[in-house]
């Protein structure tokens, strides 16, 4: 159903923002070269790892990881199991997509394998068989961006999602991290007297839980692309360490609820 709150406009591209005494004026370019002005009091850019408000708010430009996601989409690998595959340097995650059958599949590799789709010839028969039959979708780099620097309260300008904490995918938090933050900072801005408290609120309520979760992705990255022998050790210490000993050391990060966003003050 149509919310009359909201209005939707789609081929602008952020260009600027201009203060004025009671909100902000920000700029956008259409695409026939047409310029568009809106007034508002907040601008959110939850606009991805490129975002053009960050880098209009004056933040650092994303960090290359030298490393590469492949994706894969596999029409009927019917199944509710997450499947991952570990490597030296590189891994592979596949998950179901529809109960009918389809399956996602992400290969990270370094950058500077040979172009195009990764080779199935040496990973295990599941896996190489998804890498032969699967529809490929293409290679996308893996940045990451400094996250204290973009997560800082600033005057009317906040940013979320990837555009204020782009993080690897060894922990599969991206988009729920995304999720968190727009609820965090509805809930901020709500509760609070002024957007200002509101932004401030939001950012020391949402630093503290994405250091963590950076910090967990990190480890996995360190662990997933162990070489021989130390990969070794971390096989026999997944195999022997009870399912519900995993469950609970992570239950921090994926048990996580928000508080009901109490109504205006």
């Amino acid at each position: 159903m149509a919310d009359p709150s909201v209005e939707v406009r789609l081929g602008l591209s952020f260009q600027r923002v201009e203060s004025q005494a009671n909100g902000l004026s920000v700029w956008f370019l259409g695409a026939d070269g047409s310029q568009t002005t809106v007034e508002t009091s907040l601008l959110i850019g939850a606009d991805g790892v490129h975002s053009p408000v960050a880098a209009f708010a004056g933040c650092k430009p994303p960090v290359d990881s030298r490393l590469v996601a492949h994706r894969f989409s596999i029409a009927d690998a019917p199944g509710p199991e997450i499947e991952a595959w570990l490597a030296p340097s590189s891994h592979a995650v596949s998950y179901p997509m529809r109960k009918s059958g389809e399956r996602n599949l992400v290969v990270v590799e370094p950058v500077g394998v040979p172009h195009g789709a990764p080779d199935s010839r040496d990973w295990n028969p599941r896996l190489s068989d998804f890498l032969t039959r699967g529809d490929y979708l293409g290679a996308w780099p893996l940045l990451t961006v400094d996250a204290d620097d973009r997560l800082r309260s600033r005057e009317r300008i906040v940013l979320i999602g990837d555009a204020a904490h782009a993080m690897f995918p060894f922990a599969a938090q991206g988009a729920a991290m995304a999720l968190e933050d727009a609820w965090v900072l509805a809930s901020c801005l709500a509760t609070k007297a002024t957007i200002q408290e509101g932004l401030a609120a939001y950012a020391a309520t949402r630093l503290p839980r994405i250091q963590r979760v950076l910090k967990r992705v990190s480890f996995h990255r360190r662990v997933y692309h162990l070489g021989w022998p130390l990969s070794l050790a971390r096989n026999l210490a997944m195999r022997v360490r009870p399912e519900a000993a995993m469950r609970a050391d992570l239950s921090w990060l994926y048990d996580w609820r928000a508080e009901p966003i109490a109504p205006p003050l």
